[in-house]
């Protein structure tokens, strides 16, 4: 049987060493994550073009790493870094159908809902009819660029503009009037309300009964769902909030959503998307009865 010699690590061996390259590990400054430029091309856009991208990325924003997903499921991988822009063609990938896959793919990742999108198309009446029903909450933060009429100076303009715009809403806010029952926390009871404005993120909501709201309150809003979604979503959305900002009457708070998963910010870009669009589609026929009636 051999003998330990001692060594730092061995059998029986002084474990100090070991102990302190812990110490030492927990104490430096962790490793900033590096953010990313993903720029998904397809064989149409030219070389050039790419070249220019990248060079005008380098140049400007020289802090960014950029990436060349080759496939979709490169691209996919490649959703666990801190993207801070896609810049991606939609003929990357087998049709506009799996480019929109994609995109919601990364908006699932609670980190990157709020991450902006650049489209770059040739088609943007497909684009625009295919992004409305699909992914229409996120509307405020993303882009597109009919590339084949534009000059390389104006998809760099695009691509600086998604970069630097930083103070737009995380996502568009939606005028909406949705009965809801909400559960207080530090109440532990239920009360009745209505939700009047409805984002991603976030939402507007009155009290049913002029119960004053209070900043910091922890709630829980069900949101019913079953007119615009399958049974298989259930009947309501459950989502944790806090109030963020009480308006003068008391009566009306905005609240952020927390603690949201990958499902429930599923189920809430489906649900907000149908819902938009049954709204734009009650407006259109109204609009086409007040025509015919003249």
């Amino acid at each position: 049987m051999a003998q330990n010699d001692g060594a730092p690590g061995g059998a029986g061996g002084d474990e100090k060493p070991s102990k302190n390259r812990v110490a030492e590990y927990l104490q430096a400054p962790r490793k900033k994550r590096k953010s990313y430029v993903l720029v998904a091309c397809g064989k149409n856009i030219s070389q050039d073009l790419q070249a220019g991208i990248d060079q005008f990325l380098k140049v400007q924003f020289k802090q960014l790493a950029i990436s060349h997903p080759k496939t979709p499921e490169d691209l996919k991988k490649q959703f666990a870094r801190q993207v801070v822009l896609l810049v991606i063609d939609d003929e990357f990938g087998a049709d506009l159908n799996q480019c929109m896959d994609l995109v919601r793919d990364l908006k699932k990742k609670r980190t990157a809902s709020a991450t902006p999108v650049l489209f770059l198309t040739r088609s943007p009446e497909d684009l625009i009819k295919t992004y409305t029903t699909t992914l229409l909450p996120f509307q405020e933060v993303d882009d597109y660029l009919n590339y084949a009429k534009a000059v390389p100076g104006h998809v760099f303009s695009k691509i600086r503009a998604s970069l630097m715009n930083q103070n737009r809403r995380k996502s568009r806010r939606y005028k909406v009037d949705i009965p809801v029952s909400y559960f207080l926390l530090h109440e532990d009871r239920f009360l009745e309300g209505s939700v009047i404005d409805l984002s991603i993120h976030g939402a507007l909501v009155k009290s049913g009964d002029g119960r004053i709201f209070h900043p910091g309150e922890q709630l829980k809003i069900h949101v019913p769902i079953a007119t615009f979604l399958p049974p298989t979503e259930g009947d309501y959305l459950k989502l944790s909030a806090k109030v963020r900002r009480v308006f003068i009457s008391g009566t009306q708070a905005g609240v952020s959503f927390e603690f949201v998963t990958d499902k429930q910010l599923m189920v809430l870009t489906r649900y907000l998307t149908e819902l938009v669009n049954s709204q734009n589609l009650r407006r259109m026929q109204a609009f086409k009865s007040r025509n015919v009636a003249r």
